[in-house]
């Protein structure tokens, strides 16, 4: 029985392995004391068990049998073993057991284990509860049973690199989370001070009581008189009434006493160690009591403690310090606490003045941690800096860890360190400083940093390979050793064509960029512009540059955050625009004028290149034009040149700086001079539809040359067009149009075209200009009218006829002739004219000619072919003269038959 339970007691009283670590001197002793209160129970209540099993609580003998109504009879004889019955009677009695014992004495063997059971529960009951054990069994797995012993990879933070393993980030967000439910939690703290108060309070019962009790029981020692009914006796066959006495005494009494009285001291040590477990937690606690120091005394201005809303962190902290030693527990939460973790972190920034990185070696330069600082005016637990330990990953050489001693410390305060024959290239080198306390290292200080590469190489031929207007392409040799990319530099404010010393160059912050062989910088006359550049490149076409600009090129090459103390620099100028608007004008036979308009915008502009030559090469001349940046549109004028002559005119931009100097892309053009024009065009004959005209030729001729006419009539909307040869210089313009053509005046032009030699574009001279008027139309159908001396015709045909021009003259020998003029009829639809003849004589022959007349335009008339005939007067009549006429009057012998002959 006693061992079922002993093992109960040891499942209610065996602990996880966490507890071994939060468990503080005073509650280890009171464990093993409660292990001492569930032995004695178990021994008193095995001892009353194996002394009262078939036998009763009570050891009896009969002392005399009285009879109720006689005191003097006897009531034997008893039958034979009835004795040993009633004594065995007497002790289970009840009325036999409470005379020999009180009522505390017959259960205490049960309250001695109810007593130690009741410490057990409080003892671990408070402490198991799921919300309290969970959490300490969560920071005991995740941080203090891996850190403490051995299990935790973090500890070996110097010689790995965590940054892209998942487990080492796995572990580090399961600790945060961990400690951070710990830091605003209090639960754990203060069920430990309810446990113990439980315990004080309860302890305080059970000491009075069972010291109260004890002395009461003390009676107990001596026997006592035990009186039964001898009627409870039936098979004794006695049937009067009567007692039997029996003197009865409790078993062990003395021995559960002696156990009462030893629980009772166990009790009021177990008060002692509950009394020293809360004494400790307010006011004894290692770890909580050095960060009140610190944040007294103020270690550094730039570490602010952190106020925790809770009390469990530091409390599991300070039992893991009781247990385990101030230098591991510190280790432990330099791991775990952000806050201590900077205080014992050594001063040290991954900037210039603290890492200083060359292609093959690290020079460290660190100043004390904090905590070292404040120990040296103040002291805790006999803690100490002793060194620090710096190491670097990966170990490339034997000397990849460095120990430096407090007293290596130089006058300026700080340590150094260095580390030498390094692989460089893209490794990442982790360098972690760490101080050591005792034997335990803090967490370190890491770095993560690269060295610096080597710069790419220039080619002999220079940087730039190619340049444009708005691109730019670069080549280069790659370093030796691995870098991660390049670092192309732009800079267009660039004011000399030496290496710079400006601030925008070497710099080590840069702006990320698009990544590839050909990048885009936009307009970046204005900023400094850098771009990353993949490692694997050796040529890059720079674009969208301004024409005609100054452009500083740096290429420097990078690994992770280090750039190369070797970069390659060349400044460029890109090629200036062409110019616009290049025509050529007023071209004569000798001279012509080039105009164009200056690209706008460029700053370096100074002159521009001009050429011209001839396709025979007879002239060839070059010359520059000074640039006048206040005039728009800029002009020169070619003198002296070949008549009949094909040219080629060719301009560049010119941009000047320094020694640098880039000229734009040819603008060409071609024209031709013009040939000598002909000269001297005169009209040889007109005729209504016909005009023949005449020049005369250049006084240079081409061999292949010919001319070109033209004649126009806007009046009548006709024009045309004929080619002759130039060995030619006499043409018929004919078969003008009918009617409307005729007495028309036309302009006729006659071009000299010419095929320079060489080439195979026609030239044209000057036009020769000549305004020409055809004959009008002759009038028609002559008639005498119906008035005396009249005379009518048809008014000729041709519109522009302005008059008409009649001529009289008589056969005699010196007679004159009468002309007149008769303006032409003003109504179109008036077909015919008439004219009245004057002053003729009779039997005189008269021959009449009709001329119409046109304007041309310079007011000179010109007549048609005339319209003629003989008219004479005979008998008062004027009649139309015929041969009948003429021979009535060789018949009749009459006088104008030899007038007529006389005129003949």
């Amino acid at each position: 029985m006693s061992g079922a339970i002993e093992d109960i007691a040891k499942k209610w009283m065996s602990e996880p392995a966490y507890t071994k670590v939060f468990k503080h001197t005073a509650d280890v002793i009171e464990d093993y004391i409660c292990y001492f209160l569930t032995a004695v129970g178990a021994i008193a209540l095995s001892v009353r068990f194996l002394t009262s099993l078939g036998t009763g609580d009570l050891s009896c003998i009969v002392t005399g049998v009285k009879s109720t109504n006689d005191t003097d009879k006897d009531l034997g004889p008893y039958p034979s073993g009835a004795t040993l019955s009633m004594v065995n009677y007497a002790n289970f009695n009840q009325e036999c057991v409470d005379s020999a014992m009180t009522p505390f004495m017959q259960y205490l063997p049960f309250i001695l284990l109810l007593e130690a059971v009741s410490i057990i529960l409080i003892e671990k009951m408070l402490m198991k509860f799921p919300r309290v054990a969970g959490k300490i069994e969560r920071f005991y797995g995740s941080i203090v049973e891996e850190a403490l012993f051995g299990k935790d990879p973090d500890v070996a933070e110097d010689v790995m690199d965590d940054k892209a393993n998942a487990e080492a980030i796995s572990r580090r967000r399961r600790r945060n989370e961990i400690c951070m439910s710990l830091k605003r939690s209090s639960v754990i703290h203060n069920t430990y001070i309810i446990k113990n108060i439980a315990e004080i309070l309860l302890l305080c019962f059970f000491i009075p009581f069972n010291i109260i009790f004890a002395v009461d029981a003390e009676q107990n020692l001596d026997p006592s008189t035990c009186i039964i009914n001898i009627l409870e006796f039936p098979n004794l066959g006695i049937h009067e009434e009567g007692q039997i006495y029996f003197y009865c005494q409790g078993k062990k009494v003395h021995f559960f006493l002696r156990l009462l009285y030893i629980q009772t001291g166990t009790l009021v040590l177990v008060l002692f160690c509950s009394l020293g477990s809360l004494i400790w937690c307010f006011f004894f606690r290692s770890v909580s009591k050095l960060l009140d120091k610190i944040e007294t005394y103020k270690i550094d201005w730039d570490v602010e403690i952190e106020k925790n809303d809770g009390q469990d962190f530091l409390f599991l902290f300070d039992l893991l310090a009781h247990t385990s030693g101030i230098e591991s527990t510190l280790r432990v939460l330099t791991h775990a606490d952000e806050t201590f973790k900077k205080i014992c972190l050594p001063k040290l920034k991954n900037d210039a003045e603290h890492i200083r990185v060359e292609e093959e070696k690290i020079k460290v330069v660190w100043k004390p941690a904090s905590l070292e600082n404040w120990l040296e005016e103040n002291s805790h637990k006999g803690i100490v800096v002793d060194s620090y330990d710096v190491t670097i990953f990966p170990a490339e050489s034997v000397n990849n860890s460095v120990t430096r001693l407090k007293e290596e410390i130089d006058k300026d305060g700080n340590y150094v360190a260095w580390f030498f024959d390094l692989q460089g290239g893209k490794t990442e080198y982790v360098v972690t400083i760490a101080c050591v306390i005792g034997k335990s290292r803090m967490k370190g200080e890491r770095i993560v940093t690269t060295l610096l590469p080597y710069g790419p190489e220039k080619p002999r031929a220079g940087v730039v390979k190619t340049f444009t207007t708005d691109e730019v392409e670069i080549a280069w040799e790659p370093p030796k050793g691995g870098f991660t990319k390049y670092v192309l530099c732009v800079d267009p404010n660039v004011v000399s064509t030496l290496s710079p010393r400006i601030a925008g160059m070497g710099r080590s912050l840069y702006m990320n960029g698009n990544i590839g062989s050909v990048t885009s910088f936009g307009k970046i006359s204005k900023d400094y512009h850098e771009r990353e550049l993949s490692n694997l490149l050796t040529d890059h076409k720079i674009s969208g540059l301004s024409p005609g600009e100054i452009y500083g090129i740096e290429l420097k090459t990078k690994t992770g955050g280090r750039f190369t103390r070797q970069p390659i620099y060349e400044t460029v100028m890109t090629k200036p625009q062409q110019v616009e608007s290049f025509t050529v004008g007023d071209i004569a036979t000798t001279t012509a004028t080039v105009k164009w308009v200056a690209p706008e915008g460029h700053k370096r502009l100074r002159a521009f290149n001009l050429s011209i030559s001839s396709i025979d090469n007879k002239i060839k001349r070059e010359l520059a034009v000074k640039h006048n940046s206040e005039k728009t549109v800029n002009s020169f004028q070619f003198d002296n040149i070949l008549q009949g002559t094909e040219y080629s005119v060719t301009i560049n931009s010119v941009c000047v700086f320094e020694t640098l100097k880039t000229t734009s892309d040819e603008k060409l053009l071609t024209f031709c001079t013009l040939p000598e024009a002909p000269s001297n065009l005169v009209l040889e004959s007109r005729f209504p539809n016909s005009l023949t005209v005449k020049w005369d030729s250049p006084s240079v001729t081409q061999a292949t040359h010919r001319y070109k006419l033209s004649i126009e009539a806007l009046a009548i909307a006709y024009s045309t067009d004929y080619t002759i040869p130039g060995d030619k210089h006499t043409f018929i313009f004919s078969k003008l149009p009918e009617i409307v053509g005729t007495g028309e005046t036309y302009t006729v032009k006659v071009e000299y075209v010419v095929t320079p030699a060489g080439s195979d574009q026609e030239v044209t001279s000057t036009a020769l200009i000549g305004t020409f008027t055809t004959k009008p139309l002759a009038p028609t159908n002559f008639k005498l009218g119906m008035e005396p001396n009249e005379i009518t015709w048809m008014k000729s045909p041709s519109p522009n006829v302005s008059a008409y021009k009649i001529r009289c003259k008589g056969v005699e020998e010196g007679a004159k002739a009468e002309e007149f003029f008769i303006p032409s009829p003003e109504d179109p639809e008036t077909t015919s004219c008439k004219w009245e003849l004057e002053d003729i004589y009779s039997d005189v022959l008269y021959k009449i000619n009709i001329y119409a007349v046109v304007n041309d335009s310079n007011k000179e008339q010109i007549e048609s072919k005339e319209l003629h005939e003989k008219v004479i007067l005979q008998s008062g009549r004027l009649t139309v003269y015929t041969e009948e006429t003429d021979r009535q009057s060789e018949m009749s012998g009459g006088h104008f038959s030899r007038q007529v002959s006389t005129a003949q």
